[in-house]
């Protein structure tokens, strides 16, 4: 019997490579001439399909902090009850100090390239001192003449000295002032987050420790992540540059976040609002006590003569 010949169905033959024939004898043409063939044939990167568990997480958080900064429970309770809490909120986080951090360096770098030159600025700050000095007067608190004569010397002598430090910083500085100015901006935008992310989980560790005094039962990734959202209104912070309104922002930013801050410490401990705001003011309040007590042992001691 002859061999027996097994068809199992049509066969996906490779493609045919072109031989050094009349063509395909020079590498450049042969190498057209294969990819001619090859160019009907699906890629990797057509059969792979996007992983769309990336934009979810990133619109349900979009989501959380939209709720949180209307003070809804949901967004808390969502944001406590996620498995990886603590990188949602070391997300928030790390993206809105970046954005602050990003427009605030940017400014920065434009008002130090296009600001006046330093001795504009310093005239500037004398007559903002002179005025000060003579509203102090206009008010009822007059200032003996010896003394604005003193208190002038000495800013003037201040001043000098500024003057030559900053004279010998750019002779030094081994670039010039334009590409010094650009590159500390990126290093502030760069070392931005960190300020925030230590504040963040320095005092979130304080406020847990009180709460756990009074009963509080959050984990420690429980009560950092669901307090990120204290920097939601922080956003506000992008307008920190306008005269006044900057500030007024600042101002709003800061009480809107502390209800937040209370509101999630609240959530994350599962107790009421009056101890979540005890949890949350006591660190304050005792630094404060430790502070004017230091103070005071200082001026005791230089009342005393140190005896």
């Amino acid at each position: 019997m002859g061999p027996h010949l097994q068809l199992s169905g049509p066969q996906e033959c490779p493609p045919a490579d072109p031989g050094p024939g009349l063509l395909g004898h020079h590498p450049a043409l042969r190498h057209a001439l294969r990819a001619g063939v090859l160019a009907g044939r699906p890629g990797r990167g057509d059969r792979q399909q996007l992983d769309p568990r990336r934009l979810v997480i990133m619109r349900e958080l979009i989501q959380i902090c939209r709720g949180g900064l209307l003070l809804e429970d949901d967004a808390f309770y969502r944001l406590k009850g996620s498995a990886d809490v603590f990188v949602r909120g070391l997300l928030i986080i790390v993206v809105v100090s970046l954005i602050v951090g990003l427009v605030t360096s940017a400014i920065g770098f434009v008002r130090e390239v296009t600001g006046p030159p330093p001795e504009v600025a310093i005239q500037g700050v004398k007559q903002n001192i002179r005025q000060g000095l003579q509203m102090a007067e206009s008010f009822g608190a007059p200032i003996d003449p010896e003394v604005r004569e003193a208190i002038e010397t000495s800013m003037d002598a201040g001043f000098r000295i500024g003057a030559r430090v900053a004279e010998v910083v750019e002779e030094t500085m081994p670039l010039p002032a334009p590409i010094g100015n650009l590159f500390e901006a990126v290093g502030k935008f760069v070392s931005y987050p960190f300020g925030w992310i230590s504040t963040w989980m320095f005092y979130g560790l304080l406020v847990l420790v009180f709460a756990k005094l009074m009963g509080g039962r959050a984990t420690i990734q429980q009560m950092l992540g669901t307090t990120s959202l204290v920097a939601v209104p922080h956003l506000l912070d992008l307008f920190a540059f306008i005269p006044c309104l900057g500030s007024l922002l600042g101002l709003v930013a800061f009480l809107w976040g502390l209800v937040i801050y209370v509101k999630g410490t609240a959530v994350a401990n599962e107790f009421g609002l009056g101890k979540a705001v005890l949890a949350v003011l006591l660190p304050i309040i005792i630094v404060f006590l430790l502070v004017m007590a230091l103070i005071l042992i200082v001026v005791v001691m230089v009342t005393t003569g140190g005896r």
